[in-house]
């Protein structure tokens, strides 16, 4: 932001310059040193038209008459949000305004910046059409997201438990969206942090051990999703710390348009779904704002307005399974005795009262929100 001090008239000749008063060098070494705005006095030295001082740096009083403009100094913001507002500056208060300027013209470049994150979101489908598995579109977007999250990443914020708690809802994803869940993150950390490559990797042509999940992932991708079968909704995690738990959910549905080609004018199946509910315990954030914890349990639930899958609902939804036992008896998992614990950890790069920002341990980008409240 650029500031510059707008001339005035005096009622009597301006005084000899001098070194300039105490409360000019302050605020200019203010802000040079927080570097939010440059102030460009005119005549700091002198500072005629802002306070006089004679030859040996005693300051003079000025007069003001009435219909005389005190000084005024003139913003411009530049970069994100384009405005201007006016600051009357007093002798006394200069500094405290500067201060406040820079905090509510962080604000405005935060909010900007959050804004364009949530256009890109919603061009990209929350980022599924940047997946190039389906087609290389779009890539520039992924670019100008990871910028402006590195620009959010750069800002003052406080990684909290309170910040965290609560429920956020998944807006954007660089990545398969369906990886937020605990779950998925699991066996993330459990693949890539092994040093072998199994077979069947080795068969698809997998040379970095370090990509086993992205492989699993894209196997998954393509056996669940495969023709429009299978459609990913809401996203959502509840944190509480209070209970140590994170609660991952999101809705699915199956067949939702099926159709015969070119001569169908009806669907053929009706739509299926449900909301599939992970929970994860031991829920702790370290000093770094990473969030780490322990796979637990997982259920799949009634999605409100799709109907539940027939003939195998009864056994199949709203039961916990227990996945963390299951887990450790696996035998990839040191099971059956000894298993290892199915952990996973996200890291958090920025969050507030509205956005959250994480990555999982491959880099995996997760955008997510406030829910909306309700307009009823």
């Amino acid at each position: 932001a650029v500031c510059s001090i707008s001339s005035m008239t005096h009622a009597s000749p301006p005084a000899k310059r001098g070194r300039g008063c105490i409360t000019c060098c302050i605020a200019l070494l203010w802000s040079a040193y927080f570097g939010q705005h440059f102030l460009a006095f005119s005549s700091v030295m002198g500072c005629s038209s802002w306070c006089s001082s004679d030859a040996s740096g005693r300051r003079l009083p000025q007069q003001y008459s009435p219909g005389r403009l005190r000084p005024k100094a003139h913003l411009l913001h530049s970069g994100l949000g384009r405005g201007s507002s006016r600051l009357t500056w007093g002798r006394g208060s200069a500094l405290r305004r500067l201060a406040a300027l820079s905090a509510e013209t962080t604000s405005v470049s935060v909010d900007a910046i959050k804004m364009k994150i949530l256009q890109i979101a919603a061009l990209t489908d929350r980022g599924q059409r940047l997946n190039k598995l389906i087609a290389p579109t779009y890539q520039d977007k992924r670019d100008a997201m990871s910028h402006l999250v590195q620009r959010l990443a750069d800002t003052t914020f406080n990684i909290s438990e309170d910040t965290l708690s609560g429920e956020w809802e998944l807006v954007f994803s660089d990545v398969e969206i369906f990886r937020s869940s605990p779950f998925f993150l699991a066996i993330e950390e459990a693949f890539n942090s092994s040093p072998d490559i199994p077979l069947l990797g080795e068969w698809l042509g997998l040379t970095d051990p370090t990509k086993k999940a992205e492989l699993f992932f894209k196997l998954h991708q393509l056996q669940v999703m495969s023709w429009g079968i299978s459609t990913v909704g809401r996203i959502a995690q509840r944190i509480d710390f209070n209970a140590s738990v994170l609660e991952s959910s999101f809705d699915t549905t199956i067949f939702g348009l099926t159709v015969i080609p070119l001569v169908g004018w009806g669907k053929l199946l009706p739509t299926l779904g449900g909301r599939v509910v992970t929970e994860a315990n031991n829920l702790t954030l370290d000093e770094k704002g990473t969030l780490c914890m322990e796979l637990d349990r997982t259920q799949v639930t009634t999605l409100p307005g799709v109907s539940r899958i027939p003939f195998v609902d009864k056994l199949l939804m709203d039961f916990w399974y227990p996945v963390n036992t299951v887990w450790k008896l696996l035998p990839w998992n040191g099971g059956p005795f000894e298993g290892r614990a199915p952990v996973c950890r996200m890291s958090t790069v920025y969050v507030d009262a509205t956005m959250r920002v994480s990555r999982d341990g491959s880099g995996g980008l997760f955008v997510y929100t406030r829910p909306m409240e309700s307009l009823s």
